[in-house]
């Protein structure tokens, strides 16, 4: 895996113009930037069937930028529908900060002409293919992360993320089979997911918004609160115990860190917008309202079941009748006997483990992720799990063709740390992708990058190899950008092929 910068951890910090021209013009990598954003499409040679020169002028870019010296000043401009015929030309622009200083720049869709021609060709121009891409921001996270909330992000923090990218990842290429994936820190509280392969650049916007659909299992109830219900057989069994199974092997981490179900834990609600039965509510009296009242003895697996909130006055009728509202009932009884012993509080894994033994499943510690141990768990539980840890996405950042999304290797304007690119391969847990070992706090600033490039212990080194940027650099062409130009070079081989083109073959290793 990427090894991360081991000295003293780099502090947020404003990014200045020119250590901001700085990097532009020493380390920023264009060269890889515009193999993976030109797909093998060159604008030197002439139009074929595999070849269209005009391939990145047709790509939208996006400038966010300042006035020069105008770091605190708050004020930006927004430069849309910007063009390149090159890479090169694109860092030149970004060099020139005589009027404006571009600190951020986002890839939108690629169009049908290019983009400088828009206003010509208004009915043609139309979106043709992009990346589909997915936004998992920390913020989606603060109705259950107990150790910061709005911009802050920690360590603890990242578990949340840990899971999201297995999960996500792992549904991606299992159920959709796409390989060519990048996942990018986005400089300081989420991470950000390219899917590259050509079938998922072409997904139509429908297409985008059913495959996000089948995605998706929070649904937002009460402003910002997230429910997960398993019912109705919309999703998939196996979707959903895969999921959760990814999900439960690191539940117990979240449950020691987060603390969440934990007696003096903070409210999950507070807000006077939110509805009454919910205000104010700590997560252990949310986690309640998953047990489902059931008059008829439903299954313990079974998602078609008779929903309805949690009131104490009404618990007695079923009691006999179903086996979850005895777990109900026991619950309760249980969390008035410790709020009324000695301690006057427990904790989440002594509640969640209370309830898997009322249960009959295993806890989170002992879960060993096999195919009988799931069968074992019921809905309830999967509901709870997976609404305490499974990603939030942002929907609409990922059906539109058009949206757009930050460059990797971008410097965030508010802390200054650079939007590397995970390494969630090498890191596996049982074959599943896991960015586990990433700490955000260890993320180069480029504060800290101007000093290592400037430091004389590192002059006799190459440029690009004098920063704790390199490895990220090295991960993001060694690995991300070999296999996606393998397959694009097989793709243009086949099309070949297909239309009785070109016999000469064009070897993988030829992308760099």
């Amino acid at each position: 895996m990427v090894q991360q910068n081991d000295e003293p951890l780099p502090h947020d910090a404003a990014v200045a113009d020119k250590d901001l021209l700085f990097y532009y013009d020493k380390l920023f990598p264009f060269g890889e930037l515009s193999k993976w954003l030109t797909y093998k499409n060159s604008p030197h040679l002439p139009e074929t069937e595999t070849n269209d020169p005009l391939f990145l002028a047709k790509r939208e870019v996006c400038f966010t930028c300042r006035k020069p010296g105008g770091v605190d000043s708050g004020e930006e401009f927004f430069l849309r529908w910007q063009s390149f015929r090159t890479v090169e030309e694109m860092k030149e622009r970004l060099k020139d900060m005589s009027s404006l200083v571009c600190f951020k720049f986002d890839f939108g869709a690629v169009y049908s002409v290019p983009v400088s021609e828009k206003d010509t060709f208004q009915t043609a121009f139309k979106p043709e293919q992009k990346e589909l891409v997915f936004d998992i921001d920390m913020n989606d996270y603060d109705d259950i992360r107990t150790c910061c909330t709005d911009k802050r992000v920690c360590q603890k923090c990242w578990a949340f993320l840990d899971v999201a990218i297995s999960l996500l990842d792992t549904a991606l290429r299992e159920d959709f089979g796409f390989e060519n994936i990048l996942w990018v820190y986005s400089g300081r509280r989420g991470v950000h997911c390219w899917v590259c392969d050509s079938s998922a650049r072409l997904l139509p916007t429908d297409g985008r918004a059913q495959l996000c659909e089948y995605l998706n299992l929070c649904t937002g109830t009460n402003q910002q609160m997230k429910v997960v219900m398993l019912r109705g057989g919309r999703v998939q069994p196996y979707f959903v115990d895969r999921a959760f199974s990814l999900a439960y092997q690191r539940f117990h981490k979240l449950l020691v860190e987060q603390d969440f179900f934990a007696s003096d834990a903070p409210l999950a609600a507070t807000s006077s917008e939110f509805a009454e039965d919910t205000r104010g509510q700590r997560h252990y009296q949310k986690l309640l309202n998953y047990l489902p009242d059931l008059a008829d003895g439903a299954g313990a697996n079974s998602g078609r079941t008779n929903w309805k909130t949690s009131k104490p006055e009404r618990r007695g009728a079923e009691s006999s009748a179903s086996p979850f509202a005895v777990a109900k009932s026991h619950m309760h009884a249980w969390i008035k006997r410790r709020l009324s012993s000695e301690k006057k509080r427990f904790s989440s894994e002594e509640l969640f483990n209370e309830l898997c033994a009322v249960a009959g499943c295993p806890p989170p510690r002992d879960f060993r992720g096999g195919v009988e141990d799931v069968k074992k768990i019921p809905s309830f539980i999967k509901e709870i799990v997976l609404a305490y840890s499974y990603p939030r996405l942002d929907i609409n950042v990922s059906k539109d063709i058009g949206h757009l999304l930050k460059s990797p290797f971008c410097v965030h304007h508010g802390t200054g740390r650079i939007c590397v690119p995970l390494d969630v391969e090498s890191n596996p847990r049982g074959g599943v992708a896991s960015s586990s070992g990433f700490d955000p706090a260890r993320v180069p600033t480029l504060t800290l990058l101007r000093r290592q490039f400037d430091d004389p212990a590192r002059a006799h080194l190459p440029p690009h190899q004098r920063t704790s940027l390199a490895p990220y650099v090295e991960f993001f062409r060694d690995r991300f950008l070999h296999g996606l130009l393998k397959a694009v070079t097989e793709e243009m081989q086949y099309v070949k092929k297909l239309l009785g083109g070109l016999d000469a073959q064009v070897e993988p290793e030829s992308c760099f």
